[in-house]
């Protein structure tokens, strides 16, 4: 319910605040306040100073009104939640106050696998947040095979939905030019 709510909000000219207000009272009329963590952005194809070695991230935002305990969360790809690289969020997971975002890069070597997700974001995945009872959180959406580099797959607020976004606006700038043969 949470992802077929948010593709049919219209915020129209309303501010990121407001929008994730509406958003936000929705869910709690709905019962689903508890949980209110939305997948705020992918990058499939990593990006310049989020992540080491420029892994794939995906960022999670807490649009609700208190603290939730990520402990038991399940974030996952494509390959379900039963896989084996399926992300568990370990019980000594801190919780996400509110309006704070979590940024989790996969394939992080850090000695310990349960420390960060091990799967490979794919061009067409769709990434996916289950709370300890498994039911669906929040979905990225199924990407559209067009990331690169520094692209990552947004939520935009003002639109209630997911497109692509750079990291960098000079950089896409300089491709623009680039492309246009005037350097």
């Amino acid at each position: 319910w949470s992802w077929i709510i948010h593709s049919s909000i219209d915020c129209g000219m309303a501010s990121f605040h407001s929008c994730l207000t509406i958003h936000t009272s929705i869910l709690l009329l709905l019962g689903l306040g508890q949980a209110a963590i939305i997948i705020s952005e992918v990058a499939d194809k990593g990006s310049s100073n989020t992540c080491p070695n420029n892994e794939d991230w995906v960022e999670l935002h807490n649009i609700g009104p208190s603290s939730v305990n990520l402990a038991g969360f399940k974030l996952h790809d494509d390959k379900g939640p039963d896989d084996n690289n399926a992300f568990i969020f370990p019980s000594d997971t801190a919780s996400l106050s509110p309006n704070a975002f979590l940024v989790l890069c996969t394939r992080v070597d850090s000695g310990d696998n349960a420390a960060s997700p091990q799967f490979k974001i794919g061009s067409d995945d769709t990434i996916t947040l289950r709370d300890i009872s498994g039911t669906i959180v929040s979905s990225s959406g199924a990407l559209q095979d067009l990331g690169e580099y520094d692209l990552t797959w947004a939520y935009n607020s003002e639109n209630v939905a997911y497109a692509y976004t750079y990291l960098k606006p000079l950089y896409l700038i300089l491709k623009m030019i680039s492309t246009l043969n005037i350097l």
